[in-house]
């Protein structure tokens, strides 16, 4: 029989097991996981909601997905295409993403991919009023617009944008719709 004994300080002991027990957590909840990456826990927690952004293979699931967003669209989409991705983003593609990134996507890690790009016209979008050189109030509602980036069945993109009244792109995690 053959017995080993190391002494080990306290303080060393307990620094090991809590250094253990975090790559433990770690490597389970990576292993076990609930499915979202760490893009979708970004994009999420910029919404402050629990939206899920992979598993959409369907209308039916991209349907759902909008809905989560608090959007309201009209069905079916009016353009669905394939988007070839440069390998390197020119100033044009750089301003894009930066819009991506400030709602936790990065379009930079699909350069050189065909992504699916999704386009309908929302009718919750706020309508904002305006008055006119006459004095009347204009309660015109422009036409906006919701448009979503998929890749391998999960949301990696989009935006919600009109051209109208100067035009805008903005983020749509984060779309309150008017009560």
């Amino acid at each position: 029989m053959f017995v080993c004994s190391l002494k080990v300080q306290k303080l060393k002991a307990v620094a090991l097991s809590i250094l253990c027990a975090a790559v433990l957590g770690t490597a389970l909840t990576f292993m076990l996981g609930n499915g979202s990456s760490g893009e979708d826990l970004a994009a999420a927690a910029v919404s402050g909601r629990n939206i899920r952004f992979d598993g959409i293979k369907t209308d039916e699931d991209m349907t759902s997905f909008i809905s989560s967003l608090g959007i309201e669209v009209k069905l079916p989409a009016i353009k669905s295409t394939k988007v070839d991705l440069p390998r390197v983003f020119d100033a044009v593609y750089a301003k894009y993403n930066d819009i991506q990134k400030q709602q936790g996507f990065d379009l930079s890690k699909y350069c050189g991919k065909t992504l699916d790009r999704y386009t309908w016209e929302m009718t919750n979008y706020p309508t904002p009023t305006a008055t006119t050189e006459e004095g009347k109030t204009n309660t015109e509602a422009p036409k906006v617009y919701l448009t979503l980036f998929r890749y391998k069945d999960k949301i990696v993109g989009g935006d919600i944008s009109s051209r109208d009244n100067g035009g805008f792109v903005t983020t749509f995690v984060d779309f309150k719709p008017s009560n």
